[in-house]
């Protein structure tokens, strides 16, 4: 990931307006290439489900797994963008906090209510809704934190 050393070496050149580009920069493109990944899965799921085996039961379970956990991807890798951003920014409490947020305030609690109320797919589904949660989380803090610096820094 590169994402890190270009902020760090920006934040040292107090190169903020460079950074609030990369940042926005980086999240469109891994929004955007996990779309692509997705379409790739979402037509070639049975094929790859058989990769694993010969059950129709299997092959279902990993289709259905398929078909709803990767669509979280993107928000995810936005979640662990914004998180090594803090980190490269000097704020690593911030990057502990959208971490232990994902983990605990979401993607558990959603993960075992979603399983709870609707079983396997509840669970798939709650686990992309708890990343698309933390990203909206961690893309607001980041952005505030961005103009805050730009703002600071005029």
């Amino acid at each position: 990931m590169s994402l890190p050393p270009f902020i760090s070496q920006n934040f040292g050149a107090s190169q903020l307006l460079r950074i609030k580009k990369a940042y926005a920069l980086v999240i469109r493109f891994a929004l955007a290439w996990q779309v692509v990944i997705y379409l790739f899965l979402l037509i070639f799921s049975a094929p790859l489900a058989a990769l694993f085996s010969d059950d129709p039961e299997v092959t279902r379970l990993i289709r259905l797994w398929i078909l709803i956990v990767p669509l979280g991807f993107g928000f995810q890798a936005t979640t662990f963008l914004s998180a090594s951003a803090f980190n490269a920014l000097h704020q690593p409490l911030l990057a502990l906090k959208v971490s232990l947020i994902r983990l605990f305030l979401m993607y558990l609690p959603l993960g075992w209510l979603g399983n709870q109320l609707f079983g396997l797919e509840g669970l798939f589904s709650a686990l992309v809704l708890a990343n698309i949660l933390t990203a909206i989380i961690a893309w607001s803090w980041m952005r505030q934190k961005l103009t805050g610096l730009l703002h600071a820094g005029a």
